[in-house]
């Protein structure tokens, strides 16, 4: 039996064993809409965990939690709304 390549040869092993990697979920995965939906799920799932970090100019590291972000978002897209745009995608 000849395989083209080294993903051929690992599925084939996975078969023999009778294992399906085709239709085994390894994950729970979220419907997401938009960016918004995407935001206020990893907040409502995460919440006060760091969602990210980032550093100044003095070198001092802080960690920005989902709800911290989901905060400043929103308050950033109230900003950007009130200046009378509609839509985020065109400038």
């Amino acid at each position: 039996m000849l395989f083209n390549s080294f993903r051929d040869r690992i599925f084939a092993i996975f078969v023999a064993w009778g294992y399906n990697v085709l239709t085994k979920t390894f994950y729970k995965v979220r419907e997401i809409k938009d960016l918004r939906d995407l935001i206020t799920q990893s907040a409502e799932l995460y919440g006060d965990r760091p969602a990210y970090e980032v550093k100044d100019t003095k070198g001092n590291h802080y960690e920005i939690s989902y709800n911290t972000y989901l905060k400043s978002s929103r308050h950033s897209a109230y900003r950007y709304g009130a200046q009378g745009r509609k839509n985020l995608s065109r400038r």
